[in-house]
C-alpha cells in the first residue's frame, strides 16, 4: 500500500499558498489564472502520510473521465513541495521519483485517458516510461517540447548594450535590430489597454490565417483581466517615433519569473522594428520591476522558435505525457 495519497483541494487560498511556497509552481497553476478558463479542472494535494509534499493540477474533460491538454495551460502536472529540513540532493530526487511513480500508478485508476504537460522543472520522467514496462498493457507515451528561458538579471544595471550578457548571447541580426529600434526612436510603454491589445491580437491572427473563435478571444480577455486584477501581469506597447502602436506583449508574473503569454503586431508597421523592441524593452522594464528570468513559453514552431531563440535565451525541454485506455 502506498504511503502517498491524493486529496482534492477546495480552498483556493490554501492552493495558492502552496504554489507560492515552491520553486516548482508556475503562473498557470495560480487560481487567478485557472478561474478565467472555460475548461473544467481539479486541484489535488499529495500527502505522504499526513505531510503535504506535492500538488497536481489536472485539466479534465467535461464529463470528468479524462485529463486533457489545454492550449492555455502550458504546464500542469506535479508541483513538488519545498524540501524538508535535512534533505540532501539524493533524497530530494528520490522523493520526486516516488511521488511521480505514485501519480503514474494512480491516475489510470481515476481517469480513462491521461494527458499532462509537465513543468520544465519536472524532468525525471522515468516513472511514466516504466509504467507497465515489458508488458502488453497500456503504457504512457512521452513527447518532448521546448521553451526558452531568458536571463534578464543584469539588464537594469547595465550602462550600455554591450554590458548586458543577454545582448551578447543574441544573434547578430537580433542585436542589429535592437540597435535599429533605438536609433529610429521606438518607445515602449507599460499600459494595460485590453481593447487595443485584443484588436491588435485579432488582426495578427487573421494576417497569419489562423482562425480564432470568439470563445478563445473571450478566454484571453478573462485571463488578462483576472491577472491584472491580482497584479500578476504587465502589458507593454511599442510605439514608432510618430506615435503609432506597432507591437504589444503581455507577460504574466509569478513568484519566480515572468511568462510571455501573448503578443501582436501591426503588419503595416512590420519594418518599424517594434516586434523586436517590444520584447527587448520589456525585458529591461521587467528587470527594473524585480524579475530576473523570462519564460518565452514555447519554441515549438519553426518561425516563432527561431525568433524567440535569437534573443539569446537557453533552450529548455519539457514533456507531454499521454496514456490512452
Amino acid at each position: 500500500m502506498s504511503q502517498y495519497r491524493l486529496e482534492k483541494v477546495i480552498n483556493t487560498d490554501e492552493w495558492d499558498r502552496f504554489i507560492n511556497s515552491t520553486k516548482h509552481g508556475t503562473i498557470f497553476q495560480y487560481s487567478a489564472y485557472l478561474e478565467a478558463l472555460s475548461a473544467r479542472y481539479s486541484c489535488f494535494f499529495i500527502y505522504k502520510n499526513k505531510e503535504l509534499r506535492a500538488a497536481i493540477l489536472l485539466i479534465e474533460s467535461n464529463d470528468g473521465t479524462n485529463t486533457m491538454l489545454d492550449d492555455f495551460i502550458i504546464y500542469n502536472g506535479i508541483i513538488f513541495g519545498t524540501p524538508t529540513i535535512g534533505q540532501n540532493s539524493s533524497q530530494i530526487l528520490s522523493e520526486h521519483f516516488n511521488i511521480s511513480e505514485f501519480i503514474a500508478n494512480t491516475l489510470p485508476t481515476l481517469y480513462k485517458k491521461i494527458e499532462l504537460s509537465l513543468t520544465p522543472q519536472n524532468c525525471d520522467i522515468r516513472p511514466y516510461l516504466w509504467f507497465n514496462y515489458g508488458t502488453n498493457l497500456p503504457q504512457y507515451k512521452v513527447s518532448v517540447r521546448y521553451t526558452s528561458f531568458v536571463d534578464i538579471s543584469d539588464i537594469a544595471s547595465a550602462k550600455t548594450l554591450e554590458d548586458i550578457s543577454l545582448y551578447n548571447k543574441a544573434s547578430k541580426s537580433r542585436r542589429q535590430v535592437i540597435r535599429y529600434s533605438k536609433r529610429e526612436g521606438v518607445i515602449t510603454k507599460e499600459e494595460f489597454n485590453l481593447e487595443i491589445f485584443l484588436n491588435l491580437y485579432s488582426s495578427t491572427m487573421s494576417r497569419q490565417e489562423l482562425k480564432i473563435s470568439k470563445e478563445k478571444i473571450g478566454t484571453i480577455k478573462k485571463i488578462l483581466n483576472n491577472l491584472n486584477n491580482h497584479g500578476l501581469i504587465k502589458m507593454y506597447f511599442s510605439y514608432t517615433k510618430n506615435g503609432s502602436i506597432g507591437s504589444a506583449a503581455c507577460f504574466a508574473i509569478d513568484h519566480i519569473r515572468a511568462y510571455y503569454l501573448f503578443g501582436a503586431s501591426d503588419s503595416n508597421l512590420r519594418d518599424s522594428h517594434t516586434g523586436t523592441a517590444v520584447l527587448w524593452d520589456s525585458f529591461a522594464k521587467l528587470n527594473h520591476y524585480g524579475v530576473n528570468e523570462v519564460d518565452l513559453e514555447g519554441v515549438n514552431s519553426p518561425d516563432r522558435g527561431w525568433f524567440k531563440l535569437s534573443f539569446g535565451g537557453d533552450i529548455v525541454p519539457y514533456y507531454h505525457i499521454i496514456k490512452s485506455e
